[in-house]
């Protein structure tokens, strides 16, 4: 039986799975005795498998695509810094677009602009986006397509997702994609 490859565990995963378990508060004892690793630390030591890399991965760009960044709300064009640092976290307000609009095609560069800034396990060169399909004018709702590499030990990890964007809510609904070799 061919052995699965375990990916190196991202350093915010660690913090991530302790928040969920509750634990991120706690210490483990270091009484001078023998211990069995935690749970946490047994991860780690084990890796994560593909799936998991990708599940962390397209729930963090989920986490991007339905945020509004800070300078939809305040003028920040005279602070660089801000503009590039995790205070502007997300994308630019879209509620005031309609699928009809000339400026809905700003969305890809948006998202583009978006997951490089704040999704660094994304490799730059590896990043595409494009235009699935409109959904429901009705509903306000549009489809992308996108792909990407995830920087990874020992091999990088292909991801292909749909982000179906509702111009009306400012939200991002994320379905995985057919997964590549």
């Amino acid at each position: 039986m061919a052995e699965e490859v375990r990916y190196h565990v991202p350093l915010m995963h660690a913090f991530r799975d302790a928040y969920r378990k509750g634990d991120s508060r706690r210490s483990p004892r270091d009484d001078g005795e023998d211990r069995a690793p935690s749970e946490a630390e047994a991860v780690r030591r084990r890796g994560l498998s593909e799936t998991q890399i990708r599940d962390t991965v397209l729930e963090d760009i989920g986490a991007i695509l339905s945020t509004v960044d800070l300078q939809s709300a305040v003028e920040i064009d005279d602070l660089p810094h801000v503009s590039r640092s995790i205070l502007n976290f997300g994308l630019y307000d879209i509620m005031h677009l309609t699928s009809e609009d000339s400026r809905v095609s700003e969305i890809e560069r948006n998202i583009v602009a978006a997951l490089l800034c704040y999704e660094p396990r994304i490799r730059r060169d590896s990043l595409q986006v494009e235009w699935s399909q409109r959904i429901d004018d009705v509903q306000q709702k549009i489809r992308l397509s996108i792909s990407a590499e995830v920087d990874s030990r020992p091999v990088n990890i292909p991801v292909d997702f749909t982000a179906e964007v509702d111009l009306s809510a400012c939200t991002a609904v994320i379905a995985r994609g057919a997964e590549r070799k």
